[in-house]
Order: C-alpha cells, then sequence, then structure tokens
C-alpha cells in the first residue's frame, strides 16, 4: 500500500502533463508497484499485475519486466497501431476474430434483476506505437500487445450490455488463454470491495490527525480489520463448512457461543466459519431471515466492533475470578 497526498499547487496543472517525466506524475505508481512486485517475489514465480483503466499508461507497457513477469490492464485508451490494418486500436477490437463465447450469471443489484448474460470474446494481437507526444524518459518503441473483448449479445429490452476490453502481454492465441485473462481481470474487484471496507466500514477518512506521520499507523491498523471483514465475507460463501478456528480465535468463538446462547437463538452452536461469520453478523444488526441472503460487510464490521469488547469483557471477568 502507498499512500501520497497531492501537492495543492499542482491543481490546475493538467495542461501540462506532456512535458513532465514520468517519474514526476502520480501515474509513476503504477511502474513502482510492477518493480515493488518484482523484488519482493523471486525470480522464478511467474507474476501477472492487474490494474484498471488508470493504469492504461504506456510507460507501464514499455517497462522492462523479467520473463515471467506479465500485465493486464483494462483498456482506456484509443492507442495508435504500428503497421496494422487499422491505425486505432479499437477498429482494431471491433474487427478482431471471434474465438468462443460463454454465458455468465449477472447477480440482482438494486432494482436491476439478476439474468445470465450471453458472452462472445474476441481477441488479437496488436502493437501499439509509442505517444506522439511523450517525454524523453518513455521510449521510443512499439510494443507488442493482446486485446481481448468480451461483450454481451442479445442483451434484454432495457438492460445495458456488459463489455469489457482488456490488454496484456500474456500470449492470448485461443480461447482459453482469453478466458485466463477475464478471469484474472474479474479478481482485481475485490481490491475495489477492500478500499469499500475501508472507507464505508472502517471510516478511515474521518480520521483525523494533522501528521502523515501519526496517520499512517492508523490506516495501516485499519487496512487489517478490513481485511478481516472482507476475508469474513469471503469466507462465508466460498469454504462455509470450513472449521471455525480457520476465521477466528477460539476464545471469540465461545464468547459468540455463549452470546447466542443468551440471546437464545435458535442455534447457538458454533463449529463452522459459516455459523461463526453468521453470529458476528447477528452481534451487528444481521436480521439473518431467509430473504436476507448472505452478511454483508457492514454488518461484520459493526459485529466484530462488538465482539472486541466481550471478548476484553470475557477476559477481565475471568482475571477478576482467579
Amino acid at each position: 500500500m502507498r499512500i501520497w497526498a497531492r501537492d495543492p499547487a499542482g491543481y490546475g496543472n493538467g495542461s501540462k502533463r506532456r512535458s513532465r517525466l514520468i517519474a514526476d506524475k502520480e501515474s509513476r505508481k503504477w511502474l513502482d508497484g510492477l518493480a515493488q512486485v518484482e523484488s519482493a517475489l523471486g525470480e522464478s514465480q511467474p507474476v501477472l499485475v492487474v490494474g484498471d483503466r488508470e493504469s492504461d499508461v504506456f510507460a507501464l507497457f514499455a517497462a522492462p519486466r523479467r520473463k515471467d513477469t506479465d500485465i493486464l490492464v483494462r483498456v482506456n485508451q484509443n492507442r495508435a497501431l504500428k503497421d496494422a490494418e487499422f491505425s486505432r486500436m479499437r477498429e482494431a477490437v471491433v474487427a478482431a476474430p471471434i474465438i468462443g463465447g460463454y454465458k455468465l450469471t449477472v447477480p440482482r443489484r438494486g432494482s436491476r434483476r439478476a439474468r445470465e448474460a450471453e458472452l462472445v470474446v474476441q481477441a488479437t494481437a496488436i502493437c501499439v506505437k509509442a505517444p506522439r507526444h511523450k517525454t524523453p524518459d518513455i521510449v521510443d518503441k512499439a510494443v507488442k500487445l493482446y486485446i481481448v473483448r468480451a461483450r454481451e449479445v442479445n442483451t434484454p429490452d432495457g438492460a445495458e450490455p456488459l463489455e469489457w476490453t482488456l490488454i496484456t502481454s500474456m500470449p492470448v492465441k485461443d480461447f482459453a488463454s482469453a478466458r485466463l485473462a477475464i478471469n484474472a481481470y474479474s479478481v482485481r474487484w475485490v481490491i475495489e470491495e477492500f478500499h469499500r471496507v475501508l472507507k464505508s466500514g472502517c471510516r478511515v477518512e474521518r480520521v483525523q490527525f494533522e501528521t502523515l506521520g501519526r496517520l499512517k499507523p492508523v490506516i495501516a491498523v485499519l487496512s487489517v480489520v478490513a481485511w478481516r471483514v472482507l476475508c469474513l465475507s469471503k469466507k462465508v460463501r466460498e469454504e462455509g463448512d470450513a472449521p471455525a478456528s480457520a476465521v477466528c480465535m477460539e476464545t471469540e468463538r465461545r464468547v459468540m457461543e455463549k452470546w447466542m446462547e443468551m440471546k437464545k437463538e435458535k442455534s447457538p452452536e458454533i463449529r463452522t466459519a459459516e455459523q461463526f461469520v453468521r453470529a458476528v453478523a447477528i452481534l451487528g444488526g444481521f436480521m439473518g431471515r431467509k430473504c436476507d441472503g448472505k452478511p454483508g460487510t457492514k454488518t461484520l464490521w459493526q459485529g466484530l466492533r462488538r465482539l472486541e469488547d466481550l471478548v476484553q469483557g470475557y477476559k477481565l471477568a475471568v482475571s477478576m475470578s482467579l
């Protein structure tokens, strides 16, 4: 995690961005992230660095990488191509051959009903030119990449069709490798969920300190809390039958079980991860009705805060009885 603050003096100077070296731009963070990942992992470890539209930066595509390191980015720029039938990337994407298709369940969201979407996948190799307005620290050479597009067909009336266009250094020569790229990008959404929990659950943006030196330790602690909340939320969906010890300490399990008994819940016993997560969510305000589905991150965050107090109270009572 990298933390920085923008210089207020730089606001409104976006028109000068073309003259600034990449080392002086915020987009430098993508190159730093690539370098830090490689330095943290062994040379024999294959690495895939995934980024959203903001990381659609030519300097990242052209940055030196180890042989087994690849990048995967969601397209934001309609880049110029070299020695191709089409001069621009979007033209090449539209004309790319369809190499397969699959069906995807789109979950309900707000007033939007759940549906099964039919997707077709296109892919092709491209050679991206260096930007015309480039700074001296950007390599003036074309970069060979692959582009993958997944788009929905036969979309129901009133629904917005799904579409993802990705650019990657991974070789994409068949449907299987294209699906691998799409699935890898879909995992990136966990990062968005993590920051949502950090902001809305842990309310990190409401923490008030005068210096960054005091703020950083708080963000570090709250990040661990946000990770645990997100981990519990995922665990109950993917490995609900795992033992409770996989997601909590024994003291937490016992305290939570006693609280469930005190509240006269129908199923106070806690032996699995799902039972523990559900109990914590109830402690945080989850109603637990059939129509409520699985607990969300908000009730888990609130439940963990209350559970911490209950555990401290339990430890105090034990120490006083000795």
